[in-house]
């Protein structure tokens, strides 16, 4: 049941608002509207997913493609995995080197919050007052990789019978 969870909050978690940035210009704010394209002076909302899609349109391929690899395939990855050993222990299988997979791959599936929290702190030190909110998603996003931790250690913890 954690891995169903976790699967389902990992899918709203990547799809669903993980911020959104809310731009102010200060004392410029009146002159910032009449001058600034509107695009720049309405907040924006971005998912995982967006986000990354973003950075792949505008001329980031290789960070899209580094947090693609860490924010959706690993955690992908680690919830198969987890799910085969959980087959394998339903089975009365062996499991060591399934669970020292999904712990390898469980290091690295909350990067994406990290990029979140380091542009939290950049643009928060930023003048004019632009804060970046955060969404939902974020939270769903960091739930999942929760229960995906504990359904590991769960499974790890189940004595199974040997192979032979």
């Amino acid at each position: 049941m954690l891995l169903v969870l976790a699967a389902v909050l990992l899918g709203a978690g990547l799809c669903g608002p993980a911020m959104t940035i809310v731009p102010g210009f200060g004392e410029l704010e009146g002159w910032a509207r009449l001058f600034v394209p509107e695009d720049f002076t309405r907040p924006k909302t971005f998912s995982v997913v967006s986000g990354i899609l973003a950075l792949w349109h505008h001329g980031d391929p290789a960070i899209a493609a580094l947090l693609g690899a860490f924010s959706i395939v690993l955690p992908v990855v680690k919830l198969a995995v987890l799910g085969y050993g959980r087959g394998k222990v339903a089975a009365g299988g062996r499991t060591g080197w399934v669970f020292d997979l999904a712990h390898h791959a469980g290091k690295f599936s909350m990067l994406d919050v990290a990029v979140i929290a380091v542009l939290v702190v950049a643009v928060k030190g930023m003048p004019g007052g632009t804060e970046v909110v955060p969404g939902w998603g974020l939270w769903a996003f960091a739930g999942s990789v929760l229960l995906s931790m504990i359904a590991g250690m769960v499974l790890a913890s189940v004595p199974t019978r040997s192979a032979f």
